[in-house]
C-alpha cells in the first residue's frame, strides 16, 4: 500500500499533458476531451462495444485505474465493475460526478412500470445539458490542480464549452416547442432519456424497459398500443425493440453514450446536436 500511495503521489504531481485523463464510460471520455483539448487526450474504460452496466475491468484496466491521479465517474450505480478496485485507490481518485452535492438537487429518481419512483437515482444525468455544464466545471478545477501550468488552455476549453452548452439549450426550447405544438407523445426503448425528457419539458408517454432491463408487461403494452396522433419513439441502437412495437411511431435512434462521436472536436456540442437532430425526424412534415 505504501508503494502505491508513493505511485500516487507521483503521479498527482505529473503534468496531465503527459498523462492519458480516465474516464469510465465513452460519454465521459467526450466531456473530458472538450475540456483537455490541446492538453492532454481523454480515454474511456468502458470500450465502443462495450455493456455499460455489465462490464469487467482487464488487469491492464485495473493498473490504469490504480495509478491514475483522478477516474472521472457518473456514479449513483452506472459502474457497478469499479466496486472491487475503489479499495485499492487513494481518496478522491475516483470523482463520481453524478453523486456531488451540486447536481443533487437536479437528479431524478428512477422509475418504474407502476407510475411510482424508484429508491434509487437514474444515472443518466449528461442527457441534462445543465447537469453537463456542472460536471464540465468540476471537471476542469479538478484538472487544474493536478496540472496547474494547464489551466489557462483549460479555461479556455471550458468558456467554449460553455458557449456550446448556451447554443443546444436554446435549440432543444425551439424543439421542444415544436413537440408541444403538435402533440407529439414520446415512447422509449429503455428508460434512458429522462433527463432528456425533463430539459424537452415533456411527459413520456411509456417505454418498454425500464432502467433494470425489467421488461413492459402486457397492460403496459396495451396502454402503448391505444396511443393515438404522432407517437415519437426513442431506441437505442444498441437494442433491438421487438417486432410488431408501434408499427405507426417515427423511431429517432439515440445512443445514450454517445459513442459515434467519440474523436470529434467539439464532443459534447456534437453529441447533443445528434440527439436534435434524431428527435426533428419525428417533426411532421409541412
Amino acid at each position: 500500500m505504501r508503494s502505491l500511495a508513493f505511485t500516487l503521489a507521483l503521479l498527482a504531481a505529473t503534468p496531465i499533458s503527459a498523462q492519458t485523463v480516465t474516464a469510465t464510460i465513452p460519454l465521459l471520455a467526450g466531456l473530458v476531451s472538450d475540456i483537455t483539448r490541446g492538453v492532454s487526450a481523454a480515454e474511456s474504460l468502458l470500450p465502443a462495444n462495450g455493456e455499460a452496466h455489465q462490464f469487467s475491468l482487464t488487469p491492464s484496466q485495473i493498473k490504469t485505474v490504480s495509478e491514475a491521479p483522478v477516474v472521472f465517474a457518473v456514479g449513483n450505480n452506472m459502474e457497478p465493475w469499479l466496486l472491487g478496485v475503489e479499495p485499492l485507490l487513494a481518496p478522491d481518485v475516483l470523482l463520481k460526478l453524478g453523486e456531488l452535492d451540486s447536481v443533487a438537487a437536479l437528479t431524478l429518481k428512477a422509475r418504474s412500470f407502476s407510475g411510482t419512483t424508484s429508491p434509487f437515482f437514474d444515472p443518466h444525468q449528461w442527457m441534462d445539458p445543465d447537469i453537463m455544464a456542472v460536471w464540465a466545471q468540476v471537471i476542469a478545477a479538478r484538472l487544474q490542480a493536478i496540472s496547474p501550468e494547464s489551466a489557462a488552455q483549460i479555461d479556455e476549453n471550458l468558456a467554449a464549452l460553455r458557449a456550446d452548452i448556451i447554443t443546444i439549450k436554446a435549440q432543444l426550447q425551439a424543439l421542444a416547442q415544436q413537440f408541444v405544438s403538435r402533440d407529439i407523445s414520446i415512447v422509449v426503448s429503455h428508460d434512458a432519456y429522462q433527463y432528456l425528457e425533463r430539459s424537452l419539458g415533456l411527459v413520456q408517454a411509456g417505454m418498454l424497459t425500464d432502467i433494470n432491463d425489467n421488461a413492459a408487461g402486457a397492460r403496459s403494452l396495451s396502454e402503448l398500443s391505444r396511443l393515438q396522433g404522432d407517437i415519437c419513439f426513442i431506441v437505442d441502437p444498441n437494442e433491438t425493440p421487438p417486432k410488431g412495437i408501434l408499427p405507426q411511431a417515427t423511431r429517432a435512434s439515440i445512443d445514450p453514450l454517445g459513442i459515434a462521436y467519440l474523436g470529434q472536436e467539439n464532443y459534447t456540442l456534437s453529441f447533443f446536436g445528434g440527439i436534435i437532430t434524431a428527435l426533428e425526424t419525428c417533426l411532421p412534415s409541412e
